[in-house]
């Protein structure tokens, strides 16, 4: 009766791009790797420290010299394992603060004002003081139609607005010296719509918006960076509470003191082998 036959075992990978597959796998994140220096690393700096272990042990045999080696590799691991948690840290404690962080604080945030929200270093109290002028002084002529007259009066009586829309206009580059009033007032752009609608009344939407988002965002800047340090804090203990990190480095920690006790234990041994005793013997 003829046997089954046996399947022939694979060997592992053959390809070149499936050795390379299997050697990452063996890596292990790299803090329990049986390779020392990975892609990235400096190799130069682990044999300086490598060496200063030696220098600093003075192995005097192969047993003494694998064990010298392994608390620089150790060393080297734990290194490994900081750089690691340094960067997981600062990818949690660095991400964007969303809407619902501030929510969860107690603060409903305006969302048109996120800008501001992240900028709030570039704001002040002259800054606040034109944008708050600029939103009063928006109210008489919002939504509506503006002519020459119109615009002469603006530059009289509101002028943070007046200058507001001046700049829109360089900014788009339709003029680049002061128009005169009748020359603003005929300007027409398209809107979202593609409708046809004097430039003047734009800006001076768009600046009502951007007075009353910086407004809202200096006014709050107190609870805005309340919360954000309280986010931040929270973060920061959830980092600091992650077990796996720590496990890895008791464990690296563990066997770096234990490999040095094996040390001196050989090289008391080594030493005392070596020592000959010069102490007379009685005669009895």
């Amino acid at each position: 009766m003829a046997g089954i036959p046996k399947t022939p075992r694979s060997g592992g990978p053959k390809t070149a791009a499936g050795k390379a597959v299997a050697s990452a796998n063996s890596l292990k994140a790299g803090i329990y790797s049986n390779v020392v220096v990975l892609p990235g690393e400096d190799e130069a700096e682990f044999n300086q420290l490598e060496a200063q272990f030696i220098q600093d042990f003075s192995p005097q045999d192969i047993a003494e010299l694998t064990m010298v080696r392994e608390l620089a590799v150790v060393v080297w691991k734990k290194h490994r394992l900081d750089r690691l948690a340094l960067s997981a840290s600062l990818k949690v404690l660095n991400q964007p603060i969303e809407e619902g962080d501030y929510r969860r604080h107690g603060l409903q945030i305006r969302t048109t004002s996120w800008y501001w929200i992240n900028h709030l270093d570039a704001l002040d109290d002259k800054t606040a003081k034109i944008q708050a002028a600029i939103e009063q002084e928006a109210i008489d002529y919002l939504d509506r139609e503006l002519y020459a007259a119109d615009l002469e009066e603006m530059k009289l009586s509101s002028p943070h607005l007046y200058n507001a829309i001046l700049t829109s206009a360089e900014n788009a580059g339709f003029f680049y010296e002061e128009p005169s009033s009748e020359a603003l007032a005929a300007l027409m752009v398209s809107n979202e719509e593609l409708e046809s609608i004097q430039f003047v009344q734009v800006a001076i939407t768009s600046a009502n918006q951007r007075a009353e988002d910086i407004n809202w965002a200096y006014g709050n800047a107190d609870k805005i960076r309340a919360a954000v340090a309280s986010v931040k804090a929270q973060r920061l203990l959830g980092v600091m509470e992650l077990e796996k990190p720590r496990r890895v480095s008791d464990d690296l920690s563990r066997i770096f003191f234990r490999t040095l006790s094996e040390l001196r234990k050989h090289q008391q041994w080594r030493q005392a082998r070596n020592t000959v005793d010069v102490t007379p013997k009685r005669t009895i």
